[in-house]
Parts: C-alpha cells; sequence; structure tokens
C-alpha cells in the first residue's frame, strides 16, 4: 500500500478539523461565558490557542486542552502578558515538560 502526501495532508485536515471542532464542544460545555462569543469567535481563539501552544512545543491533544484552558482563564497572550510573568517563566523553563 502507498500513500501520496496529497493523502497525508487531507487526512492531517480531517484531524485537525474534529480535534478542534471537539475543543468548539469543550468550550462551550466548560466556559459558557465564552460560549456566548459565538462559533466564529470561539474558532478563532481556538486556532489562536492551538498555534501558540504548538509553538511552545505543546503536541498532544490532551496539553493544546489544558493550554487553551488557561488562555480562557488568564488571557490570549499569557505567555507574554508582563502582568503574570510566572506563565511565560514557566513555558520557557526548558525543564518543563509537554
Amino acid at each position: 500500500m502507498e500513500i501520496h502526501s496529497q493523502q497525508l495532508t487531507t487526512l492531517h485536515a480531517r484531524a485537525h478539523r474534529s480535534f478542534v471542532d471537539e475543543l468548539v464542544d469543550h468550550v462551550t460545555t466548560y466556559f459558557p461565558a465564552h460560549a456566548a462569543l459565538g462559533e466564529p469567535q470561539i474558532r478563532r481563539v481556538i486556532d489562536h490557542a492551538v498555534a501558540r501552544a504548538q509553538l511552545h512545543g505543546f503536541t498532544s491533544e490532551r496539553n493544546i486542552c489544558l493550554y487553551l484552558d488557561l488562555v480562557l482563564m488568564l488571557g490570549a497572550d499569557l505567555d507574554v502578558d508582563p502582568q503574570i510573568p510566572w506563565a511565560a517563566e514557566i513555558l520557557a523553563d526548558p525543564g518543563f515538560t509537554h
């Protein structure tokens, strides 16, 4: 069996869409105040959080979801917010495991 790069790209895109759909459900269930923003805005927040989480080396769906939870509780730019320097320190710590 041979899998072409286009097929892998399609599979990855489907998996990503499914994961984002799960995160939308997670937000609406556990963060109802944020759910009031509406799905398009929730998806923008999720896209931002996923990108930032990956930038910090988070790869598992569980850890990306936990990072999203922190974004919803502390703010979208928690990793650079001067009011919460401890978050940036933890994320920059080479001993911190994701």
